[in-house]
């Protein structure tokens, strides 16, 4: 579960500087409010992806909360 995690951590942390990246080339190297330039920007971020594992990095992250007492009351009791 924590590989799982950390994929999602990384593949989060990949798309936003890669998105950021995009905004800033955009942002610094011509007018941000001439034409559609404004939503393409914001469109680099690509928020559903985002969203998706950030969903999925919750839904296991409240998986081992709830599955580590169990794993190490059992440890315990051996």
């Amino acid at each position: 579960m924590a590989g799982a995690f950390l994929a999602c951590f990384i593949a989060i942390s990949t798309l936003f500087l890669v998105g950021y990246a995009n905004y800033l080339s955009v942002a610094l190297g011509e007018n941000l409010l001439e034409g559609n330039k404004l939503e393409e920007a914001g469109a680099g971020f690509h928020q559903r992806w985002l969203l998706g594992l950030a969903a999925v990095g919750l839904v296991l992250y409240v998986i081992s909360t709830i599955l580590f007492p169990r794993a190490k009351r059992a440890y315990l009791e051996k």
